[in-house]
């Protein structure tokens, strides 16, 4: 039974290859270039301001650094930095610039920093 998991069948497809970072909508959902090591790209934050960072977070890696080094193969035994976050790699359109390229303009998410601790310790 496959279960729906990966690219190997099951119903609906599952997940799917969510690993390859060359699909998906390439519209940012926010209007800057930050990176962090543990959230990816298209994020509210640099790595640098990290409120929940994953262990081994490495705040001063550039987006630069984790493109150049996703180019170096198809995988993770091909990179040099195979832990830092490739989420969002593929967004290369400013939500300002979406419109003008014929693309929907999406909404603002909640950053990840916040949506972790709502409700923590609160049993009401």
């Amino acid at each position: 039974n496959d279960g729906g998991r990966g690219d190997r069948g099951g119903r609906g497809g599952g997940r799917g290859n969510r690993g390859n970072n060359n699909e998906g909508k390439p519209v940012k959902r926010h209007e800057n270039n930050n990176y962090c090591y543990t959230h990816g790209f298209d994020v509210d934050h640099p790595g640098t301001n990290c409120t929940v960072p994953k262990y081994g977070h490495v705040p001063h890696m550039t987006a630069q650094q984790v493109r150049e080094d996703t180019n170096r193969g198809p995988s993770k035994e091909y990179w040099l930095i195979p832990h830092a976050s490739r989420v969002g790699i593929h967004k290369h359109i400013m939500p300002s610039q979406a419109q003008a390229q014929g693309y929907n303009v999406p909404r603002p998410i909640r950053n990840n920093n916040t949506r972790r601790g709502r409700n923590r310790g609160n049993n009401n």
